[in-house]
């Protein structure tokens, strides 16, 4: 793959309001024992009807919150469903090598200092994930070379990832796979 092809699907990725993770795991083959596919796809908000919406605005315009049921009833009655519609990019994120990986809730998550919130893939020389590596494994003696952490944010779950190589990208359209 070209790089400038890399680059645009990784434009693309960070260009998506909310991502959803919907696998991952090894790849399969004699060579891939360290290497980690990750499906992400893009989770568009689908429009509700504007009848509705108006009469929805009505019910609750009235309605006082003292309690969160009150509170998601009102965010019920005015958020978009997010969904994976048709049109919805999936990429894949092949990882070859990977030393270590994880999956963490969104909500748990403690941000890094350095967090670039526009990036949906993002890749850190220095982070707490990167720390654990170097205190809790044997990672660094055994590769030889110098670690990356590399973070998939998707609604609800960050993907952190140790490799020493970029990860390979690729993209397409969920309606391809019908």
């Amino acid at each position: 793959m070209k790089m400038i092809d890399q680059a645009q699907i990784r434009q693309r990725l960070d260009a998506c309001h909310f991502l959803s993770l919907e696998s991952f795991g090894p790849r399969r083959g004699e060579d891939a024992q360290f290497d980690l596919i990750l499906e992400v796809a893009e989770i568009k908000s689908q429009s509700r009807q504007t009848d509705r919406q108006s009469e929805d605005h009505d019910a609750v315009a009235s309605l006082e919150a003292h309690t969160s049921e009150d509170i998601q009833r009102i965010v019920e009655a005015h958020a978009d469903p997010l969904i994976v519609d048709p049109d919805s990019a999936i990429f894949t994120i092949l990882f070859e090598g990977y030393a270590a990986f994880q999956i963490k809730s969104e909500m748990m998550s403690l941000l890094e200092p350095t967090d670039d919130f526009s990036k949906k893939l993002r890749i850190y020389e220095k982070s707490r994930f990167l720390n654990h590596m170097a205190t809790t494994t044997c990672a660094s003696d055994w590769i030889g070379e110098p670690l990356k952490h590399f973070a998939v944010i998707c609604l609800d779950h960050i993907v952190d990832v140790a490799c020493t190589r970029e990860p390979i990208l690729s993209a397409r359209k969920r309606n391809d796979l019908d």
